[in-house]
């Protein structure tokens, strides 16, 4: 277990570490589990899927496992999934950290808008997501395999045109250069 030290600073043990990477994977699983859920819904290649979906979280695992903490398993079931009005823009929206977008309402949104949001904002529970209308399911499948073409078209000749700056890599800003 974590032991805290004089200024609330942690010292992890050996235990801690080989925990945390087993949550980080027990996660993954769960994402990929739903995805592949998902896929058989829409009648998609969850394959496609799964890589597209890799490809948006690399660098939020990376940070994840930088940051990662000993979690109880319900901590972290209630934390993150398929959510409902998490940015005012979209009705649906898979949220990696529910707690860290609460803290975000609160501390970056304008006030009158800070007690609705927080009201309106869910995890889903599976109930309701077994529930999501066919319609739904495939246009997400459909908008997905679009993204991932998306990110696969020639950017980076536009990128050098446009912008120039050497911090562009391989889709991503570079902030070790």
């Amino acid at each position: 277990m974590a032991k805290y030290l004089k200024g609330g600073e942690m010292k992890w043990t050996k235990t801690d570490r080989a925990n945390t990477c087993i949550n980080v994977l027990n996660s993954f699983f769960i994402e990929y589990k739903a995805i592949v859920d998902f896929a058989k819904k829409g009648g998609v290649d969850h394959n496609e899927l799964w890589l597209g979906y890799c490809e948006q979280r690399k660098e939020v695992m990376a940070n994840n496992l930088i940051k990662a903490r000993p979690v109880k398993k319900e901590e972290k079931m209630k934390n993150k999934g398929l959510s409902i009005h998490c940015h005012h823009n979209s009705l649906l929206e898979y949220c990696y950290d529910y707690d860290e977008r609460v803290r975000v309402i609160k501390k970056e949104k304008p006030q009158n808008e800070q007690e609705i949001r927080l009201r309106l904002f869910k995890i889903l529970p599976q109930e309701a997501i077994d529930d999501l209308p066919e319609k739904i399911v495939k246009a997400c499948a459909e908008w997905k395999k679009a993204y991932a073409e998306w990110k696969k078209a020639d950017q980076e000749t536009w990128h050098k045109k446009w912008c120039g700056c050497t911090y562009w890599k391989n889709g991503s800003i570079d902030f070790n250069k």
